[in-house]
């Protein structure tokens, strides 16, 4: 049975996902996972989906001291494993696994996020580079999002033969609910978060980290209280800017009086909060292709997001929701209201967004195209 060794570095949200759904499936495709792994991650929950994990010292830092030694450490992994094929999740673990030389040579790199928005300085002008070094050290470079294929692909003497696009995908199936039990898990979030029943309920579930234009939200929610007194904004996820988020939340809720945006940490389920929600906010300045739009999407729920990353890719201009630029709290409260006030606006994206996430955006399909990926280099 041919071996696929994953290499990860500290993971979390939906490139930890990502990883899990292909490993839960290598076995369906007459293939075994290792994973070596960030010391950070959870390398016991790691090992559900593996048959073996192997830690690495690995931080997500560009550079960090501990660099030279992780590189010597994969080296002696795939040495001793002698895996078929190696896949590389994220830049920091691909620009590891491209300074390994001949010992990681069957490989594929998945570009999971966009650097170059976030990126200044002296990385701006490093990252191309980068890229294209990883590039000519491995055998495919996946996508997720086709704006990360364009930006690959506009590098000069970029190896663009091995670009790959296959979206991130989520199990629709999971997502859609039948009408009572939607109703029986909205009624008891609501009643559990002191909610009242006809009152809008807009919910963001995100990694609490920059990228992911939370502060946006806060000064948004702000201006939606002007229209909708009533409406209330919950955050769920965890993250490094957890605390300053509730810091800021708590200044806002002073200043309105009463508590208009709660962030409730990380949320072992979110169906609840999908049943429970009238509208889905993403605010982000910076993507990949986010799966909790999917998920919204395929639960029936409206979407307002960022026009950033593969984010365009998913939400069709006032078709299957709307998108507003980043860090633009007064379009963002804009577009809230919009959908707020439009009921019948509401059913018809939401409608539109559930087909097109099924029809594009599918687990099975991501799947079975990565699987399909692995065979050909292996043939």
């Amino acid at each position: 049975m041919p071996t696929i060794a994953h290499v990860l570095r500290p993971v979390a949200g939906g490139m930890l996902r990502h990883w899990q759904v292909l490993a839960e499936h290598s076995r369906q495709f007459g293939f075994q996972t290792v994973v070596i792994s960030a010391e950070a991650n959870d390398l016991s929950a790691l090992a559900e989906f593996a048959v073996r994990v192997l830690p690495l010292p690995l931080s997500a830092a560009l550079p960090d001291r501990n660099d030279w030694r992780c590189r010597q450490l994969l080296r002696s992994y795939l040495a001793e494993i002698k895996p078929d094929l190696v896949h590389f999740h994220g830049f920091k673990a691909a620009c590891l696994g491209a300074l390994t030389g001949k010992t990681a040579e069957r490989s594929v790199y998945t570009v999971h996020n966009f650097h170059p928005p976030t990126a200044t300085g002296l990385l701006r002008r490093l990252y191309p580079r980068a890229e294209r070094f990883i590039a000519d050290r491995t055998q495919a470079v996946i996508c997720v999002a086709d704006l990360q294929r364009q930006y690959l692909a506009a590098i000069p003497r970029y190896p663009t033969g091995k670009l790959r696009l296959i979206y991130n995908g989520i199990d629709p199936l999971r997502f859609r609910l039948a009408d009572h039990t939607r109703l029986a898990l909205a009624g008891a979030l609501r009643a559990e978060l002191g909610i009242d029943p006809a009152a809008p309920f807009i919910l963001t579930l995100a990694r609490l980290i920059p990228a992911k234009g939370l502060t946006t939200l806060l000064t948004t929610a702000e201006l939606v209280q002007d229209k909708f007194p009533a409406a209330r904004f919950i955050i769920a996820g965890d993250g490094p800017e957890k605390i300053n988020l509730q810091d800021q939340a708590a200044r806002l809720n002073r200043r309105v009086g009463g508590e208009v945006i709660r962030l409730v940490g990380a949320v072992a389920d979110p169906l609840p909060y999908y049943a429970a929600a009238d509208l889905f906010v993403l605010p982000s300045w910076s993507e990949g292709l986010p799966l909790s739009i999917l998920e919204a999407q395929a639960s029936g729920l409206p979407v307002v997001a960022t026009a950033v990353g593969g984010i365009p890719e998913v939400i069709i201009p006032d078709q299957t929701g709307l998108l507003v630029p980043p860090q633009n709290p007064t379009l963002l409260a804009e577009a809230i209201c919009r959908l707020l006030a439009d009921v019948d606006g509401r059913q018809r994206l939401a409608a539109a967004g559930r087909a097109r996430t099924a029809a594009f955006f599918s687990e099975q399909k991501m799947v079975a195209e990565t699987y399909a990926l692995y065979q050909e280099l292996l043939s």
